[in-house]
């Protein structure tokens, strides 16, 4: 049975000895060593747990990796079936030095390999374009733009890739043409997901054209620059899918593939368009707040998707559809955890929302990750969360929000939130997630000031913000008298060793379960420290471990 050895966890010194001993113990292990700089020590050690007992999965997420790593690391990569190097410094000559090794094994295992954020450019093109050849899913999120006409002039026969992720690479208007040369030479490719870049009506296309031809089951084209332009297009690409799904099955009722086009200028018009012409018989277009299903169109209910018990994350949630969701919540007691993350609400959506929540008696969890709420609608979430003494305790999450972004530490609304959380009537709040929220120091000095009065908080975490030193220090201060607080994260900042020992040293610190400190500027020694974790976990695990 599989199982997750968390080496930067389990094992702080990862010597070769307790590493191969570990693994070797549990087969088909998947290691996460996430956010764990690995010393060269460290690299052999994996190394050689790698040549004696190829796990199913390998995170190695900003591991500080570079060419001289990778090179005693990827040549076992062709033995592992999944593999992440995220965040690492691959631009140069990384990517070549996997290729090459993935060449020199006939019998490739690799069938998933992540790239996201490696810094990859056009001088990574070509290699990019012949690793396609050795793997089925290759992720290259955050690639640069200029990367994209190198992979087209270099891209050969690959019949092995079946998925292809380009989220977030700036692909600008007339990419559509190098896109589909790429196209020409993935004959199996199911799933091509291209959520937010620059692509045009024009680019949709000549994608949907090409697209056609191939036995693609998912299209994601979300937040790119498409209007109602692309309704021709779709309608033809629509009616070729039905007649490949006719002739491959004739009794078949199921869905083949899946359009997503939300966060596009795109409206309901071309929906009603496709219904009209009785195409989409075995398709799903989503653009948001409408969609087809099997040549049907709807208008999403979310109201009956909660109730139906299941999450409504990534489905195009409006201010519209949040007040539907706000109403239902008072008279549905029948689900303790409601995911709004990565959806299109703003502070009016927050407002519809925070009235329900004001009166619901059973929602533990509410996390509304990635969506376009300020400071303002968090204080009115804040507000209903913490102000009703009979409510249940709760958990709260805006990681990825532009909460904070342009604001400063004496705005009214920070300020307001600073007294909510300071508050007497604090009571029910256990989880407050703002990491990625745009929060500069003197805002979260601010709001780590209320943390002296604030007796309900376990967990709070406030990672990759470019927080300084006074926070560290604020938060020493502060701990004083706090009570209850256990962890904090303040990982992927810019507090310094000289902030960090501050922090050990201070009494209101030190009863503190956990400080999470990963990708500061501080020195590696403070790893060892008893209760100075690594790890970066936190968002997932203690936001349902403390309600």
């Amino acid at each position: 049975q599989s199982k997750t050895i968390n080496i930067g966890r389990e094992m702080p010194t990862k010597t070769e000895t307790n590493l191969s001993a570990t693994v070797s113990a549990t087969f088909g292990a998947e290691i996460d060593l996430n956010y764990s700089p690995l010393t060269s020590l460290e690299i052999a050690a994996l190394a050689k747990v790698l040549e004696l007992s190829p796990p199913e999965k390998l995170h190695l997420t900003c591991c500080g990796l570079g060419d001289t790593e990778l090179k005693i690391l990827s040549k076992f990569f062709s033995q592992i079936p999944e593999v992440w190097i995220t965040g690492n410094n691959l631009h140069g000559n990384g990517v070549q030095t996997v290729v090459n090794a993935l060449h020199q094994v006939p019998t490739c295992k690799l069938d998933r390999l992540s790239l996201d954020y490696c810094g990859l450019d056009a001088s990574d093109g070509q290699w990019i374009a012949r690793c396609m050849q050795y793997v089925k899913q290759l992720v290259l999120y955050g690639m640069k733009s200029d990367a994209l006409p190198v992979i087209a002039a270099n891209t050969t026969m690959c019949t092995k890739i079946e998925e292809l992720f380009m989220w977030e690479c700036g692909l600008p208007s007339g990419s559509g043409a190098h896109l589909c040369s790429v196209l020409e030479h993935t004959p199996n490719l199911t799933r091509l997901f291209l959520p937010g870049n620059n692509l045009t009506s024009d680019d949709a296309a000549m994608l949907l054209d090409k697209l056609s031809q191939l036995p693609l089951r998912q299209l994601g084209l979300g937040n790119n620059n498409i209007s109602d332009d692309v309704t021709q297009s779709l309608v033809a690409f629509l009616q070729m899918v039905d007649r490949r799904q006719a002739h491959i099955d004739q009794h078949s009722k199921g869905i083949a593939c899946c359009v997503f086009l939300e966060g596009n200028a795109v409206t309901e018009s071309c929906l009603r368009a496709v219904a009209a012409a009785g195409c989409g018989v075995s398709c799903e277009v989503t653009i948001g707040e409408y969609f087809l299903r099997q040549g049907q169109y709807f208008r999403k209910d979310c109201a009956a998707t909660l109730q139906a018990g299941t999450t409504v994350h990534n489905y195009g949630v409006n201010d519209d559809m949040a007040k539907d969701i706000g109403d239902l919540l008072p008279t549905n007691p029948g689900f303790d955890v409601l995911n709004l993350s990565r959806n299109q609400i703003s502070d009016v959506g927050a407002e519809y929302l925070s009235a329900g929540l004001a009166s619901n008696s059973s929602l533990h969890v509410l996390d509304i990750v990635e969506n376009r709420i300020t400071v303002s609608g968090m204080r009115a979430i804040l507000q209903a969360t913490c102000e009703e003494e009979l409510l249940p305790t709760r958990a709260l999450r805006f990681t990825g929000c532009p909460l904070f972004d342009n604001r400063s530490s004496s705005s009214a609304d920070v300020l307001s939130v600073v007294s909510i959380l300071g508050g007497s009537s604090c009571r029910n709040l256990r989880f407050l997630g703002l990491s990625s929220t745009g929060m500069n120091s003197d805002v979260a000095v601010q709001l780590v000031s209320a943390l002296r009065w604030n007796k309900s908080l376990v967990v709070v975490t406030m990672a990759d913000n470019q927080l300084d030193d006074t926070v560290a220090t604020a938060l020493s201060v502060n701990l004083e008298q706090n009570t209850t607080l256990q962890e904090v994260s303040l990982a992927m900042n810019r507090i310094t060793e000289a902030g960090v020992g501050q922090m050990l040293q201070l009494s209101g610190v030190r009863r503190l379960q956990c400080v999470w400190m990963v990708g500061n500027p501080c020195s590696s020694q403070w790893y060892q420290h008893p209760f100075v974790d690594i790890n970066f976990r936190i968002d997932a695990e203690a936001m349902m471990r403390y309600v």
